[in-house]
């Protein structure tokens, strides 16, 4: 649905803001593999040690539906860690042992601010 497509790139785009105000550099966007998407890639900064952050953007126009997290299923969590080892693979330079899978949820309500809930190590690989 075009509408949907939509609403996902602004809410990709708003979890983008919201963790560079963090401090956090984007190093990635919509990293697409063959096994599956990573939808930001980010440097997580200040830290005793650099980690990449690999974040699964999910993205609401309404609360009615439950948590937007619950979207992101383990069969969708094993496509997104898959796609990050690729992406790590491609990177070696990169390969820092405290990545993590994190959730961003973005909330956009009619006659409400946006709002965000960010699921920091949401998940991770299975093995």
């Amino acid at each position: 649905m075009p509408g949907n497509r939509l609403l996902g790139q602004q809410g990709e785009e708003y979890a983008r803001r919201y963790l560079e105000a963090l401090g956090w550099r984007l190093v990635a966007a919509n990293y697409l593999t063959p096994v599956g998407e990573v939808d930001l890639v980010f440097e997580r900064t200040p830290a005793p040690q650099t980690a990449l952050v690999f974040v699964e953007v999910k993205t609401r126009s309404g609360e009615s539906f439950g948590d937007a997290a619950e979207a992101v299923t383990a069969r969708k969590q094993a496509r997104i860690v898959a796609a990050a080892r690729r992406y790590l693979a491609a990177h070696p330079a990169r390969d820092e042992p405290d990545s993590r899978f994190d959730v961003v949820e973005v909330y956009f309500v009619r006659g409400k601010p946006p709002r965000v809930r960010h699921i920091a190590a949401a998940f991770g690989p299975a093995d």
